[in-house]
């Protein structure tokens, strides 16, 4: 009989961890520029865990854009991100619209094609992480106005997970 009750509350408590797992509001869609972006890829790495989105679920490897949202511990203070993410910082070229550590644009150049580069804070489940646009421009770089740049990065930091 004791058995039987340690079982039953065994799996009892993996479902109740995989329910809990699976209510991630990261591995939920949203809207973003008139498309819906889904979850395709989650790469975990110490305190950070990157998780990637493209235009309906595309595969990722051929998808023209991207979001990135980095999902950082609380052991890693908000003043620290600038800090730890300079390498990403460095390879979207991105750098900072005005005096904001926080809300970022640029462009860059990968296997031929032009890229445009966006990062702002994005608020999930009532945190802050810190999210990346990435929109390929084709062979010919394509550069936005500084109202569009901040119309990108205003809709990027309003993301709501569906």
């Amino acid at each position: 009989m004791f058995r039987v009750k340690k079982s039953i509350i065994i799996v009892l408590l993996i479902s109740l961890a995989s329910v809990i797992i699976s209510c991630s509001p990261f591995k939920k869609g949203f809207e973003f520029d008139g498309t819906v972006f889904n979850h395709t890829k989650k790469m975990s790495g110490g305190e950070i865990t990157n998780h990637f989105y493209t235009p309906n679920g595309d595969d990722f490897s051929t998808a023209t854009r991207f979001i990135q949202i980095i999902e950082v511990s609380d052991k890693i203070p908000k003043d620290d991100w600038p800090d730890r993410f300079t390498l990403l910082y460095n390879q979207y070229n991105l750098k900072p619209m005005g005096d904001n550590d926080f809300e970022l644009s640029g462009s860059f150049q990968k296997s031929g094609l032009f890229l445009n580069s966006y990062a702002a804070l994005v608020n999930v489940d009532g945190r802050e992480y810190m999210a990346f646009y990435i929109n390929s421009t084709g062979k010919e770089q394509v550069e936005k106005s500084e109202s569009e740049k901040i119309d990108i990065l205003y809709e990027l930091q309003i993301i709501k997970f569906n």
